[in-house]
């Protein structure tokens, strides 16, 4: 221990050494010293923090930190003075390598010797990186799937006045490997395909399932050859132009679309074959905008543009039950599951709000929700190896973000670009290689670029 010697004005109390002063001296110590969790997490930066008493010796600060706990690296050394009271203490360490573990602790050192805080640990989260980019040359996107068995992932797009596109792609050398004009389609009625709405892949078999309409009456669904890119058969003429999403179970062999054109708002099930097995008028009010299925508990969930979002029974597609997301209507633009844990994620374009909705108590009372930093929200996807979710925005230029799906707490914001070029919209979120993280992403402006991310 040190001692410290003192005079001052004497309290009413005190015993004088002289009439109005005090002297005398008190022990110093060593400084106290507890390390705080890391805060502002990214990939590459952390905050580490401390609390530390200097007991009334002048005291220095600093933190060890590293991948063990031998740390290996410190920060610069904070003079924090010589008072008698905690004080927080914070560094700001950079050069972080993304998701991997850290250890840290905090130092404090006066005339007395040094005092170290508990070693704790922190893990940067994953991070999103555009690793190449691929030119498509079309007017605009409108559907995307992926094949990470063969390695190919496919794009569809809008008729740019002469053509409508299915783009394969190479997903190893993002190189074009060839295209199909579905243009060339006419179904019974007469009318050229226009649009690519909605895509789901079979990759085992290398079967592709497009919904084209003809911006007229009509839409259809195509059975592609993947291999080939060739067109194997189509369905009848629907009368229904309005397919805005759809998912495909391999296991039993369907393939459910939505509508949010016309009169009826309809849900569909298809099987392999082309035929229409099923279809129902879910709500002759309120458009579709979305699916996520889960054949497991035969069931799916289906939101709509005015806030609600309803579960269903696959096999009738008899309501189980519906609520209303958000009051203001909000439109609701992506879904997607975790199954595991049984919790629906889905996102609004309108309120820029992701919602986290538990399924085994599916009511207004099971939704927790987060309000995004970005706006322009069109798309959700949940990556359940990695436990986060991955958000797509429509900006100028496009964004993407992650978010921790068990802190529930936003990540990194990755603005999408090529060049020069920067993209206002994401056309789709659902080629996604989950086996190797990687992301692609059509997105355009005026022509289509096609982003290859790899998340991990």
């Amino acid at each position: 221990m040190t001692l410290v010697k003192f005079s001052g004005k004497a309290g009413p109390n005190a015993l004088h050494a002289r009439p109005g002063y005090v002297s005398g001296e008190f022990k110093g110590a060593l400084a106290g010293a507890i390390t705080s969790p890391a805060t502002n997490l990214t990939a590459i930066i952390a905050t580490l923090n401390g609390i530390v008493n200097p007991n009334g010796l002048t005291t220095n600060i600093h933190f060890n930190w590293g991948l063990t706990n031998a740390y290996g690296n410190t920060t610069a050394p904070q003079n924090i003075g010589n008072g008698t009271l905690p004080v927080n203490v914070s560094a700001n360490i950079t050069g972080l390598a993304y998701n991997t573990l850290y250890h840290f602790q905090v130092v404090a050192v006066n005339a007395d010797g040094t005092s170290t805080g508990a070693d704790l640990t922190f893990t940067t989260p994953f991070q999103l990186v555009n690793l190449a980019n691929v030119n498509i040359n079309n007017d605009e996107s409108g559907s995307s799937a992926v094949d990470p068995i063969h390695g190919f992932h496919y794009v569809g797009s809008y008729n740019d006045g002469a053509n409508l596109w299915l783009t394969k792609i190479n997903s190893a050398t993002m190189i074009v490997d060839s295209q199909l004009d579905l243009h060339t389609f006419i179904n019974t009625h007469g009318n050229v395909a226009e649009r690519t709405t909605t895509m789901t892949i079979d990759p085992v078999n290398q079967l592709l399932y497009i919904i084209v309409n003809d911006q007229i009456n009509y839409s259809n669904m195509l059975k592609i050859d993947a291999q080939t890119m060739t067109i194997i058969s189509s369905s009848i003429d629907i009368n229904d132009l309005g397919f805005t999403d759809s998912e495909i179970d391999l296991v039993n062999g369907f393939i459910y679309a939505t509508s949010t054109f016309g009169v009826a708002f309809n849900l569909y099930q298809f099987n392999f074959a082309l035929l229409i097995t099923n279809t129902a008028n879910l709500d002759a009010s309120t458009q579709n905008e979305c699916i996520a299925i889960d054949p497991a508990n035969n069931v799916c969930y289906v939101a709509q543009v005015t806030g609600y979002v309803g579960k269903y029974n696959l096999t009738t597609f008899a309501e189980i039950a519906r609520f209303q997301l958000d009051v203001s209507n909000t439109t609701i633009r992506g879904l997607s599951l975790d199954l595991t844990a049984q919790i629906l994620y889905a996102v609004s374009t309108n309120s820029n709000i992701l919602w986290k909705i538990d399924l085994t108590n599916f009511n207004a009372g099971g939704v927790t929700s987060l309000v995004l930093a970005n706006t322009g929200t069109m798309g959700v996807l949940f990556e359940p190896s990695l436990n986060y979710v991955l958000i797509g925005y429509n900006q100028t230029p496009a964004k993407t973000g992650i978010v921790n799906a068990g802190t529930f707490t936003e990540g990194q914001v990755l603005t999408l670009s090529a060049g020069e070029n920067s993209f206002q919209f994401i056309s789709g979120l659902k080629a996604y290689d989950f086996t190797n993280h990687l992301w692609y992403l059509p997105c355009f402006t005026n022509t289509v670029i096609d982003v290859k991310i790899q998340v991990d």
